[in-house]
Protein backbone atom coordinates (compact mmCIF):
# COMPACT_ATOMS: atom_id res chain seq x y z
CA UNK A 1 0.00 0.00 0.00
CA UNK A 2 1.48 3.39 -0.99
CA UNK A 3 2.48 5.70 1.85
CA UNK A 4 -0.17 8.25 2.77
CA UNK A 5 -3.08 6.37 1.19
CA UNK A 6 -5.79 5.39 3.67
CA UNK A 7 -6.87 1.77 3.47
CA UNK A 8 -10.65 1.56 3.26
CA UNK A 9 -13.05 -0.94 4.78
CA UNK A 10 -14.13 -1.84 1.24
CA UNK A 11 -10.57 -2.90 0.40
CA UNK A 12 -10.30 -5.02 3.55
CA UNK A 13 -13.64 -6.67 2.71
CA UNK A 14 -12.51 -7.45 -0.84
CA UNK A 15 -9.18 -8.98 0.22
CA UNK A 16 -10.64 -10.94 3.14
CA UNK A 17 -13.63 -12.18 1.12
CA UNK A 18 -16.18 -10.79 3.58
CA UNK A 19 -18.83 -8.06 3.60
CA UNK A 20 -18.33 -4.46 4.66
CA UNK A 21 -20.57 -5.08 7.67
CA UNK A 22 -18.42 -8.04 8.77
CA UNK A 23 -15.24 -5.95 8.52
CA UNK A 24 -16.87 -3.18 10.54
CA UNK A 25 -17.83 -5.65 13.28
CA UNK A 26 -14.29 -7.03 13.42
CA UNK A 27 -12.59 -3.64 13.56
CA UNK A 28 -15.08 -2.28 16.10
CA UNK A 29 -14.94 -5.43 18.27
CA UNK A 30 -18.72 -5.82 18.05
CA UNK A 31 -20.67 -9.10 18.32
CA UNK A 32 -22.11 -11.00 15.37
CA UNK A 33 -18.87 -12.40 13.92
CA UNK A 34 -17.14 -15.71 14.65
CA UNK A 35 -13.60 -15.82 16.01
CA UNK A 36 -12.01 -17.32 12.88
CA UNK A 37 -13.50 -14.71 10.54
CA UNK A 38 -12.60 -11.90 12.93
CA UNK A 39 -8.99 -13.08 13.11
CA UNK A 40 -8.77 -13.26 9.30
CA UNK A 41 -10.19 -9.74 8.88
CA UNK A 42 -7.84 -8.26 11.49
CA UNK A 43 -4.84 -9.94 9.87
CA UNK A 44 -5.78 -8.56 6.45
CA UNK A 45 -6.25 -5.11 7.98
CA UNK A 46 -2.79 -5.35 9.58
CA UNK A 47 -1.15 -6.47 6.33
CA UNK A 48 -2.77 -3.67 4.36
CA UNK A 49 -1.71 -1.08 6.93
CA UNK A 50 -5.20 -0.07 8.01
CA UNK A 51 -5.41 2.82 10.44
CA UNK A 52 -8.59 3.93 12.22
CA UNK A 53 -10.67 6.84 11.02
CA UNK A 54 -9.95 10.29 12.45
CA UNK A 55 -13.09 10.07 14.56
CA UNK A 56 -11.45 7.79 17.14
CA UNK A 57 -8.66 10.25 17.90
CA UNK A 58 -11.15 13.11 17.88
CA UNK A 59 -13.25 11.41 20.54
CA UNK A 60 -10.20 10.62 22.67
CA UNK A 61 -9.25 14.31 22.58
CA UNK A 62 -12.84 15.11 23.58
CA UNK A 63 -13.16 17.78 20.90
CA UNK A 64 -16.33 18.06 18.83
CA UNK A 65 -16.48 16.08 15.63
CA UNK A 66 -16.73 18.31 12.58
CA UNK A 67 -18.71 17.49 9.44
CA UNK A 68 -18.56 19.88 6.49
CA UNK A 69 -21.50 19.78 4.08
CA UNK A 70 -20.82 20.99 0.52
CA UNK A 71 -23.88 21.62 -1.63
CA UNK A 72 -25.76 24.21 -3.64
CA UNK A 73 -28.98 26.07 -2.94
CA UNK A 74 -29.82 27.19 -6.45
CA UNK A 75 -33.21 25.80 -7.35
CA UNK A 76 -36.01 26.95 -5.11
CA UNK A 77 -38.15 24.50 -3.18
CA UNK A 78 -36.02 21.40 -3.78
CA UNK A 79 -32.85 22.87 -2.31
CA UNK A 80 -34.78 24.63 0.44
CA UNK A 81 -35.92 21.17 1.54
CA UNK A 82 -32.40 19.78 1.19
CA UNK A 83 -31.17 22.62 3.41
CA UNK A 84 -33.97 22.05 5.91
CA UNK A 85 -32.96 18.40 6.30
CA UNK A 86 -29.35 19.39 6.98
CA UNK A 87 -30.35 21.99 9.56
CA UNK A 88 -32.69 19.57 11.34
CA UNK A 89 -30.03 16.84 11.56
CA UNK A 90 -27.39 19.38 12.65
CA UNK A 91 -29.58 20.55 15.54
CA UNK A 92 -30.09 16.99 16.73
CA UNK A 93 -26.41 16.03 16.37
CA UNK A 94 -25.24 19.04 18.35
CA UNK A 95 -26.25 17.18 21.52
CA UNK A 96 -23.72 14.47 20.61
CA UNK A 97 -20.78 16.83 20.14
CA UNK A 98 -21.03 17.01 16.36
CA UNK A 99 -20.42 20.37 14.71
CA UNK A 100 -21.84 20.84 11.21
CA UNK A 101 -20.43 23.49 8.88
CA UNK A 102 -22.30 24.30 5.67
CA UNK A 103 -20.53 25.47 2.50
CA UNK A 104 -23.10 26.57 -0.07
CA UNK A 105 -23.06 27.80 -3.66
CA UNK A 106 -26.00 29.56 -5.28
CA UNK A 107 -25.63 27.45 -8.44
CA UNK A 108 -24.49 24.00 -9.56
CA UNK A 109 -20.75 24.60 -9.91
CA UNK A 110 -18.22 21.76 -10.27
CA UNK A 111 -15.25 24.15 -10.19
CA UNK A 112 -16.39 25.71 -6.92
CA UNK A 113 -16.84 22.28 -5.33
CA UNK A 114 -13.35 21.20 -6.41
CA UNK A 115 -11.93 24.35 -4.78
CA UNK A 116 -13.72 23.54 -1.53
CA UNK A 117 -12.54 19.92 -1.54
CA UNK A 118 -8.93 21.01 -2.14
CA UNK A 119 -9.01 23.77 0.47
CA UNK A 120 -6.38 23.17 3.22
CA UNK A 121 -8.95 24.15 5.84
CA UNK A 122 -11.11 21.16 4.95
CA UNK A 123 -8.47 18.83 6.41
CA UNK A 124 -9.65 19.96 9.85
CA UNK A 125 -12.96 18.20 9.18
CA UNK A 126 -13.52 14.63 10.29
CA UNK A 127 -15.86 14.06 7.36
CA UNK A 128 -17.38 15.74 4.31
CA UNK A 129 -20.95 15.32 3.11
CA UNK A 130 -21.03 16.17 -0.60
CA UNK A 131 -23.86 16.85 -3.04
CA UNK A 132 -21.68 16.00 -6.05
CA UNK A 133 -22.10 18.41 -8.96
CA UNK A 134 -20.21 16.32 -11.53
CA UNK A 135 -17.98 13.35 -12.24
CA UNK A 136 -14.95 15.69 -12.39
CA UNK A 137 -14.97 15.69 -8.58
CA UNK A 138 -13.74 12.09 -8.37
CA UNK A 139 -10.02 12.88 -8.15
CA UNK A 140 -10.53 15.53 -5.45
CA UNK A 141 -12.74 13.16 -3.43
CA UNK A 142 -10.16 10.38 -3.70
CA UNK A 143 -7.36 12.70 -2.60
CA UNK A 144 -9.34 13.85 0.42
CA UNK A 145 -10.20 10.27 1.36
CA UNK A 146 -6.54 9.25 1.07
CA UNK A 147 -5.68 12.03 3.52
CA UNK A 148 -7.97 10.47 6.12
CA UNK A 149 -11.13 12.55 5.71
CA UNK A 150 -14.27 10.43 5.27
CA UNK A 151 -16.40 11.49 2.29
CA UNK A 152 -20.07 10.58 1.89
CA UNK A 153 -22.22 11.67 -1.06
CA UNK A 154 -25.90 12.54 -1.03
CA UNK A 155 -28.52 13.34 -3.68
CA UNK A 156 -25.95 12.94 -6.49
CA UNK A 157 -23.37 10.15 -6.32
CA UNK A 158 -19.79 9.48 -7.43
CA UNK A 159 -19.93 5.66 -7.58
CA UNK A 160 -16.40 5.24 -8.96
CA UNK A 161 -14.78 7.29 -6.21
CA UNK A 162 -13.55 6.38 -2.73
CA UNK A 163 -16.55 7.91 -1.01
CA UNK A 164 -17.71 5.75 1.90
CA UNK A 165 -21.41 5.51 1.00
CA UNK A 166 -24.24 7.35 -0.77
CA UNK A 167 -27.71 8.41 0.35
CA UNK A 168 -30.17 9.55 -2.27
CA UNK A 169 -32.78 8.86 -4.86
CA UNK A 170 -32.46 5.91 -7.25
CA UNK A 171 -32.02 8.12 -10.31
CA UNK A 172 -31.93 5.27 -12.82
CA UNK A 173 -35.20 3.88 -11.46
CA UNK A 174 -36.72 7.36 -11.74
CA UNK A 175 -35.88 7.43 -15.44
CA UNK A 176 -37.49 4.02 -15.89
CA UNK A 177 -40.63 5.19 -14.06
CA UNK A 178 -40.82 8.25 -16.32
CA UNK A 179 -40.70 6.02 -19.40
CA UNK A 180 -43.48 3.83 -18.03
CA UNK A 181 -45.66 6.82 -17.14
CA UNK A 182 -45.25 8.45 -20.56
CA UNK A 183 -45.99 5.13 -22.27
CA UNK A 184 -49.28 4.91 -20.38
CA UNK A 185 -50.15 8.56 -21.04
CA UNK A 186 -49.40 8.22 -24.77
CA UNK A 187 -50.96 4.77 -25.22
CA UNK A 188 -47.56 3.28 -25.90
CA UNK A 189 -46.50 5.38 -28.88
CA UNK A 190 -45.28 8.87 -29.66
CA UNK A 191 -42.26 11.14 -30.03
CA UNK A 192 -40.67 11.92 -26.67
CA UNK A 193 -37.78 13.98 -25.39
CA UNK A 194 -35.77 14.35 -22.18
CA UNK A 195 -35.23 17.89 -20.95
CA UNK A 196 -33.05 18.29 -17.87
CA UNK A 197 -29.81 19.54 -16.40
CA UNK A 198 -26.35 18.88 -17.80
CA UNK A 199 -25.54 15.21 -18.37
CA UNK A 200 -22.18 15.83 -16.68
CA UNK A 201 -24.17 15.63 -13.46
CA UNK A 202 -24.19 11.96 -12.33
CA UNK A 203 -27.84 11.99 -11.23
CA UNK A 204 -29.03 13.62 -14.47
CA UNK A 205 -27.09 11.09 -16.52
CA UNK A 206 -28.54 8.17 -14.54
CA UNK A 207 -32.11 9.43 -15.07
CA UNK A 208 -31.50 9.77 -18.79
CA UNK A 209 -30.03 6.27 -19.02
CA UNK A 210 -32.89 4.76 -17.06
CA UNK A 211 -35.38 6.46 -19.38
CA UNK A 212 -33.59 5.55 -22.62
CA UNK A 213 -32.92 1.93 -21.62
CA UNK A 214 -36.53 1.35 -20.57
CA UNK A 215 -37.91 2.88 -23.77
CA UNK A 216 -35.57 0.71 -25.86
CA UNK A 217 -36.35 -2.49 -23.95
CA UNK A 218 -40.09 -2.15 -23.28
CA UNK A 219 -41.62 0.73 -25.25
CA UNK A 220 -40.07 0.65 -28.71
CA UNK A 221 -42.88 2.77 -30.15
CA UNK A 222 -41.87 5.64 -27.90
CA UNK A 223 -39.33 7.33 -30.16
CA UNK A 224 -36.82 9.43 -28.26
CA UNK A 225 -36.15 12.34 -30.59
CA UNK A 226 -34.13 14.66 -28.39
CA UNK A 227 -32.20 15.04 -25.15
CA UNK A 228 -31.66 18.69 -24.26
CA UNK A 229 -30.04 20.47 -21.33
CA UNK A 230 -31.33 23.65 -19.73
CA UNK A 231 -28.38 23.86 -17.33
CA UNK A 232 -30.58 24.56 -14.33
CA UNK A 233 -32.26 27.52 -16.10
CA UNK A 234 -36.09 27.39 -16.12
CA UNK A 235 -36.32 30.18 -18.72
CA UNK A 236 -34.10 28.22 -21.10
CA UNK A 237 -36.23 25.12 -20.53
CA UNK A 238 -39.27 27.18 -21.48
CA UNK A 239 -37.58 28.32 -24.70
CA UNK A 240 -36.50 24.79 -25.62
CA UNK A 241 -40.02 23.42 -25.17
CA UNK A 242 -41.52 26.29 -27.20
CA UNK A 243 -39.12 25.46 -30.04
CA UNK A 244 -40.06 21.77 -29.94
CA UNK A 245 -43.78 22.54 -29.88
CA UNK A 246 -43.49 24.99 -32.80
CA UNK A 247 -41.88 22.23 -34.84
CA UNK A 248 -44.52 19.72 -33.71
CA UNK A 249 -41.56 17.58 -32.75
CA UNK A 250 -42.78 15.90 -29.55
CA UNK A 251 -45.88 14.49 -27.91
CA UNK A 252 -44.30 13.70 -24.54
CA UNK A 253 -41.59 15.20 -22.33
CA UNK A 254 -39.66 13.79 -19.40
CA UNK A 255 -38.62 16.98 -17.59
CA UNK A 256 -35.91 15.35 -15.49
CA UNK A 257 -35.02 18.23 -13.17
CA UNK A 258 -36.78 20.87 -11.10
CA UNK A 259 -35.81 23.72 -13.44
CA UNK A 260 -36.87 21.79 -16.55
CA UNK A 261 -40.23 20.94 -14.99
CA UNK A 262 -40.79 24.52 -13.89
CA UNK A 263 -39.94 25.84 -17.36
CA UNK A 264 -42.31 23.39 -19.08
CA UNK A 265 -45.14 24.25 -16.68
CA UNK A 266 -44.64 27.99 -17.12
CA UNK A 267 -44.70 27.67 -20.90
CA UNK A 268 -47.98 25.76 -20.87
CA UNK A 269 -49.48 28.13 -18.28
CA UNK A 270 -48.71 31.06 -20.61
CA UNK A 271 -50.35 29.24 -23.50
CA UNK A 272 -53.39 28.53 -21.31
CA UNK A 273 -53.63 32.24 -20.39
CA UNK A 274 -53.35 33.22 -24.06
CA UNK A 275 -56.06 30.73 -24.95
CA UNK A 276 -58.42 32.17 -22.36
CA UNK A 277 -57.66 35.74 -23.40
CA UNK A 278 -57.94 35.37 -27.17
CA UNK A 279 -60.14 32.34 -27.54
CA UNK A 280 -58.07 31.34 -30.57
CA UNK A 281 -54.89 29.71 -29.31
CA UNK A 282 -55.02 26.01 -28.59
CA UNK A 283 -52.91 23.99 -26.20
CA UNK A 284 -50.59 21.40 -27.75
CA UNK A 285 -51.47 17.76 -27.16
CA UNK A 286 -48.48 17.29 -24.91
CA UNK A 287 -47.95 15.00 -21.92
CA UNK A 288 -45.35 15.92 -19.31
CA UNK A 289 -43.80 13.85 -16.55
CA UNK A 290 -41.85 16.19 -14.29
CA UNK A 291 -39.38 16.02 -11.44
CA UNK A 292 -39.58 17.54 -7.94
CA UNK A 293 -42.23 19.82 -6.53
CA UNK A 294 -43.02 23.48 -5.84
CA UNK A 295 -46.27 25.44 -5.50
CA UNK A 296 -46.10 26.35 -9.21
CA UNK A 297 -45.61 22.72 -10.25
CA UNK A 298 -48.39 21.57 -7.94
CA UNK A 299 -50.69 24.17 -9.56
CA UNK A 300 -49.73 22.82 -13.00
CA UNK A 301 -50.71 19.32 -11.84
CA UNK A 302 -54.08 20.66 -10.72
CA UNK A 303 -54.59 22.27 -14.15
CA UNK A 304 -53.52 19.05 -15.95
CA UNK A 305 -50.67 20.91 -17.65
CA UNK A 306 -48.28 18.41 -16.08
CA UNK A 307 -49.65 14.89 -15.66
CA UNK A 308 -47.26 13.41 -13.08
CA UNK A 309 -44.23 14.35 -11.00
CA UNK A 310 -41.47 12.13 -9.63
CA UNK A 311 -40.64 13.22 -6.08
CA UNK A 312 -37.27 12.35 -4.55
CA UNK A 313 -37.88 13.55 -0.96
CA UNK A 314 -34.95 15.99 -0.59
CA UNK A 315 -35.50 16.56 3.14
CA UNK A 316 -35.14 12.85 3.88
CA UNK A 317 -32.08 12.53 1.64
CA UNK A 318 -30.03 15.18 3.43
CA UNK A 319 -31.36 14.39 6.90
CA UNK A 320 -30.62 10.67 6.65
CA UNK A 321 -27.23 11.24 5.03
CA UNK A 322 -26.02 13.50 7.83
CA UNK A 323 -27.39 11.23 10.57
CA UNK A 324 -25.82 8.11 9.03
CA UNK A 325 -22.47 9.84 8.57
CA UNK A 326 -22.48 10.91 12.22
CA UNK A 327 -23.33 7.34 13.28
CA UNK A 328 -20.28 6.13 11.38
CA UNK A 329 -17.99 8.72 13.01
CA UNK A 330 -19.29 8.19 16.54
CA UNK A 331 -20.13 4.48 16.66
CA UNK A 332 -18.53 3.02 13.52
CA UNK A 333 -21.97 1.96 12.30
CA UNK A 334 -21.56 1.57 8.56
CA UNK A 335 -24.59 1.20 6.27
CA UNK A 336 -24.69 -2.00 4.27
CA UNK A 337 -25.12 -1.81 1.28
CA UNK A 338 -23.12 1.33 0.56
CA UNK A 339 -25.95 2.99 -1.39
CA UNK A 340 -29.01 3.90 0.68
CA UNK A 341 -31.75 4.66 -1.80
CA UNK A 342 -34.70 6.87 -0.90
CA UNK A 343 -37.80 5.63 -2.71
CA UNK A 344 -39.15 7.73 -5.58
CA UNK A 345 -42.78 8.74 -5.15
CA UNK A 346 -45.18 9.31 -8.04
CA UNK A 347 -47.21 12.46 -7.40
CA UNK A 348 -50.49 13.12 -9.19
CA UNK A 349 -53.15 15.80 -8.92
CA UNK A 350 -54.79 14.30 -5.84
CA UNK A 351 -51.74 13.60 -3.67
CA UNK A 352 -49.16 16.27 -4.56
CA UNK A 353 -50.29 18.92 -2.05
CA UNK A 354 -49.35 16.80 0.97
CA UNK A 355 -45.66 16.84 -0.09
CA UNK A 356 -45.36 20.62 -0.32
CA UNK A 357 -43.22 22.02 2.54
CA UNK A 358 -44.97 23.82 5.35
Amino acid sequence: MSEGKRVTIKEIAAVSGTSIGTVDRALSDRPGINAETKARVLEVARQLGYRPNQAASALSRRRPLKITVIYNTSQGTFFEELDRGILQAARELGDFGVKVERLQSDRIDVGWQIQQLQSPGLRDSDAVLLNAAGQELEAAVNELSDQGVTVVTFNSDLPGSRRLFFVGNDARQSGALAAELLAKLLNGQGRVMVLGNDLDNPASLARFRGFAETCAAEYQELRQVSCRSCGGDAELAEEILAEQVSQQAVSGVFASSFSATLGCCRYLQKLRALQLESGTASLPQLKIVGYDLSPDIQAALQQDLCQAVLYQDPFNQSYQALRLLAAWLIEKQLPDPDSILIETRILLRHNAARYLPG
